[in-house]
């Protein structure tokens, strides 16, 4: 049996471009990789090695 949840990220994709998560999740296409993906990619991974600099873990959940 196929997963019984989708993840946040797929909704994000669905509002902007529908089509988009029909071919990557239904027909699994896979999209090449472009020059300006690269840059995101490395400039998100800059951001999250700035963020792991200064995040604390939290050891249990924050109170409501």
């Amino acid at each position: 049996m196929g997963k019984s949840y989708i993840p946040i990220s797929w909704l994000s994709i669905q509002a902007f471009c529908e089509y988009q998560l029909k071919l990557q999740y239904v027909n699994n296409l896979k999209l090449a990789e472009t020059p300006a993906l690269r840059i995101g990619k490395y400039r998100h991974d800059a951001l999250y090695k700035e963020f792991l600099k200064e995040a604390t873990p939290m050891d249990r959940p924050f109170e409501e």
